[in-house]
């Protein structure tokens, strides 16, 4: 692995969570440091049961014991209140960058970058890679393809 940013990247209630797979895959084979998480499971009936402060805890300590500098949250519409909780929590006690992926932050980035720092539009895998290496070597990461930033609050 490199001695580059470390990610995590987070699942939520999907253990097959094949984009969450595809890029670990992709950014193992770049020789990144990453780390994958699957928050929760959806029960026997494919209901989620609502996160509880305990769930929230229990994330946020493995983070810190993770200690990335990239959070890379994967989601569905469904799960962008637990996803705004999350990034808070994270801003509040980490010292990482939240970068938002998956369907809801592809038709909806604008919503999505109020709360994260970050969004992937559309596919992921190179555009993270690259993502990856400039945060790494504190490069300018404000043109990459997909990738949706902020900058001077905008």
């Amino acid at each position: 692995m490199s001695d580059g940013i470390k990610i995590a990247l987070i699942a939520l209630y999907d253990w097959n969570a094949l984009g969450v797979r595809t890029l670990h895959s992709v950014l193992k084979t770049n020789k990144i440091n990453v780390v994958s998480v699957f928050f929760k499971l959806a029960n026997p009936n494919n209901t989620m049961n609502p996160a509880t402060e305990a769930d929230m805890d229990a994330l946020l300590k493995l983070l810190k014991e993770i200690k990335p500098g990239l959070v890379a949250i994967s989601l569905r519409s469904t799960m962008f209140k637990l996803s705004v909780a999350i990034t808070e929590k994270v801003k509040k006690e980490l010292e990482a960058k939240v970068l938002w992926g998956g369907f809801h932050p592809t038709i909806r980035p604008l919503q999505a970058l109020e709360y994260a720092d970050l969004v992937c539009r559309g596919e992921g895998e190179r555009p993270l890679v690259e993502l990856c290496q400039k945060l790494s070597n504190g490069s300018d990461y404000t043109a990459i393809g997909n990738i949706w930033t902020k900058k001077m609050g905008r």
